[in-house]
């Protein structure tokens, strides 16, 4: 069974649950969740629905640890904490990103597995993976065989796999990398937003052989910009919407801000989340702006994402880029998210 290709938010949690439940009731169930991304809201939201219609007795969950990083032990051990009696948090250790997002029941006699149910597939313990009106378009196949069920299980017995909370934020001279991942998720850059917004917006795909000699002859594309080892486009520019308002008045609280808090680094000013929050909640000029840009955003999306398709072919035909790892609507709509 499978549910696929739906991106309202409400309808997709829905019929993860009723997946999930299409089981043996009687039973009580051990819950185990992978997921790459997730929120403490949607983390939150999820146990209490599906503790709502079945039995469970103890639910691991299992992050990526950079995500863990973002995220932060003290939200995440505030989680574990409001459900104590059955929430186990981990960080997965890996060298590249832990990707997987599955969501699996688990009923057992004694030692040995006898029933349950595995959803997996692309959703993301997220608002846009889950529960947002206007999320991601997510697909998910389910699954009840005991092998497969056993086998998706089988990578969390290990140990040497997983990082408990109170050891998240121990680093080894291997995890440089990691982190300045932490520092970087735990802070923001100032920036001028009249200056930089638009490239947040924009996507980039390397050049092959060929774009890079069209790149040095100065043979462009149209409505690309040519760089000497990729092309790229921005694809929400300001006129779409209002930014003169945000502009005129940003200055002065901008200032104030780069002045009171923060580091000045090799990468610009940055400042700690926790200060930035503070100042964003008194900022009612930046939550009109911060509303209305995703409003924007909101609206000109499914058109956008044909656009991106539609380029990306394009470029492939003209032979000028290389194949991307990653599809690139994927990241146009992660870096939103972000």
């Amino acid at each position: 069974m499978a549910f696929m290709n739906r991106y309202d938010g409400q309808a997709k949690l829905q019929l993860l649950l009723n997946a999930l439940a299409d089981c043996d009731g009687r039973r009580s169930y051990y819950l185990s969740i992978a997921t790459c991304y997730c929120t403490p809201r949607v983390i939150r939201k999820f146990i209490d629905s599906i503790r709502a219609i079945l039995r469970i007795e103890k639910i691991y969950l299992y992050i990526d640890r950079r995500t863990a990083i973002s995220i932060g032990r003290a939200a995440l051990s505030a989680i574990e904490e409001d459900y104590s009696e059955i929430l186990s948090i981990y960080a997965v250790k890996a060298r590249r990103l832990f990707h997987t997002k599955g969501y699996c029941l688990a009923a057992y006699s004694g030692d040995d597995l006898v029933h349950g149910r595995l959803a997996i597939g692309s959703a993301n313990l997220t608002g846009s993976g889950l529960t947002r009106e206007h999320g991601n378009i997510e697909s998910l196949s389910i699954h009840s065989d005991i092998p497969t069920i056993g086998e998706f299980l089988e990578f969390f017995k290990d140990e040497d796999n997983l990082i408990a909370l109170e050891d998240l934020t121990d680093f080894s001279p291997g995890d440089t990398a990691d982190f300045q991942y932490a520092l970087l998720t735990s802070g923001l850059f100032s920036h001028k937003w009249s200056a930089t917004l638009p490239p947040y917006f924009s996507v980039r795909y390397h050049l092959n052989e060929e774009g890079r000699r069209r790149a040095r002859e100065g043979i462009g594309t149209p409505g690309f910009e040519m760089y000497v080892a990729s092309i790229g486009k921005r694809y929400v520019k300001d006129k779409h919407f209002k930014l003169q308002d945000w502009r005129q008045s940003n200055g002065k609280d901008k200032d104030l801000l780069v002045k009171n808090y923060g580091i000045e680094c090799s990468l610009g000013h940055w400042i700690p989340k926790s200060f930035v929050g503070k100042e964003k909640r008194k900022n009612k000029r930046f939550l009109k702006f911060k509303t209305e840009l995703f409003k924007m955003l909101d609206s000109r999306m499914k058109r956008t994402l044909r656009k991106i398709l539609r380029d990306y072919k394009s470029l492939n035909q003209e032979g000028i880029i290389d194949v991307q790892d990653a599809d690139p609507t994927r990241t146009f709509q992660d870096r939103i998210e972000a």
